[in-house]
């Protein structure tokens, strides 16, 4: 005999209700309420403490939304592993990123973002989240769906359930393409102003000593006109010299400034 022949109809569809109601908070509508009857009975006493519940759990809980608003809204890369290390799940920046569909990283092995030579690192990794519980920071080379690696500052840090077999690892990954680039352009700067600074102080003093003292020696009353012309091509030469390092100068202060604004 089934409960509905055997319960008064209102009372069979106010359980009924009370299901529906239990069932829609246990997924997450903690705003679903039942209104009490005027009878004000036993079934209303126990609708009254479910709707009591309810307001409890979404004054002390983040909406699902919510968290999944925040999580869609990351602009970094954004992957929750299981601890065995396969990918469960990925934000949309991964996809775009990256160039994958959703379909072909859920449930694959992390190392597919990062090609067969990282597997010592990984090892590394999981050894001090297991034995540490501490975060985990390092550079990694992510491969695009075309097989091109991309710099990136990634983090490992572990996500505790109620128990271990709750487990899993978020891990966050911004990509430092554009800063590694600037930090070598810098590099490469510092070491063309240190070349510039060298020839200044090395490369120009000694045409610029030479000339003044060829200017030392021209005498136009005691030398002979043979002697004042043999320092003047020798001036003529060291002014030559001269010139030609300060064409390399400019020439570097040039090519520095190029790549200090690249072309657009």
């Amino acid at each position: 005999m089934s409960l509905k022949s055997t319960l008064p109809a209102d009372i069979y569809n106010r359980i009924e209700e009370i299901q529906s109601m239990i069932f829609e908070i246990a997924n997450g509508n903690y705003n679903f309420r039942l209104q009490r009857s005027a009878e004000n009975n036993e079934l209303d006493g126990l609708i009254g403490g479910i709707n009591m519940l309810g307001e409890e759990i979404k004054a002390s809980t983040v909406s699902r939304n919510y968290l999944q608003n925040i999580y869609r809204g990351v602009i970094d890369l954004l992957i929750i592993l299981k601890k065995d290390f396969t990918i469960e799940t990925v934000n949309h920046q991964v996809l775009s990123s990256l160039g994958y569909t959703k379909d072909q990283l859920v449930d694959q092995p992390f190392s597919k973002l990062l090609g067969p030579n990282y597997q010592d690192s990984l090892d590394r990794i999981e050894k001090d989240l297991k034995e540490n519980n501490i975060s985990v920071n390092l550079e990694l080379n992510f491969l695009t769906s075309d097989n091109v690696p991309v710099t990136h500052a990634v983090s490992f840090s572990l996500l505790s359930g109620s128990d271990d077999l709750d487990t899993s690892i978020l891990v966050t990954a911004k990509d430092v393409t554009a800063f590694k680039e600037t930090e070598e352009r810098l590099k490469r700067q510092n070491e063309a102003l240190k070349e510039i600074a060298w020839i200044q102080s090395h490369k120009v003093r000694g045409p610029v000593a030479s000339i003044k003292g060829l200017m030392m020696l021209i005498d136009l009353d005691q030398n002979s006109l043979e002697e004042n012309r043999q320092v003047f091509k020798n001036m003529q030469l060291t002014i030559e010299q001269l010139d030609s390092i300060i064409h390399e100068i400019v020439s570097k202060t040039g090519n520095l400034f190029e790549e200090e604004d690249p072309p657009q």
